[in-house]
């Protein structure tokens, strides 16, 4: 029985995924609108019982979100960079040129498979 390769395609797929995910944690609709100081003291009063905030420590993130996230951790930092421009901030970064761009989101994406 022949094992079922990824392909470019799924890859893709996977990153839009994983952007979607970090695209709302990063704009902040998943961290919190507390200080720590206030956290702090929120457990003080309530005597170590804490609320239910959205604060970055306590992001529950999908197991497939994860293993995509470990993925691109090992990658180059170049490539990091031309996943997120592209896939997050959906080329409004400009960190690179899309000359410069394109071939390393291909890179990084064949790095993936």
């Amino acid at each position: 029985m022949m094992i079922a390769s990824r392909t470019i395609k799924d890859v893709r797929g996977d990153l839009i995924a994983w952007a979607r995910y970090w695209k709302t944690k990063e704009y902040g609709k998943g961290f919190s609108n507390k200080a720590n100081s206030e956290v702090v003291r929120e457990l003080a009063l309530n005597a170590g019982a804490r609320s239910t905030d959205k604060s970055a420590n306590s992001i529950i993130t999908p197991a497939n979100i994860e293993s995509i996230t470990n993925d691109i951790e090992r990658l180059k930092p170049e490539y990091k960079k031309a996943i997120r421009q592209h896939y997050i901030l959906k080329n409004k970064g400009k960190y690179l040129s899309m000359k410069e761009l394109k071939p390393l989101l291909l890179k990084a994406e064949l790095a993936l498979i």
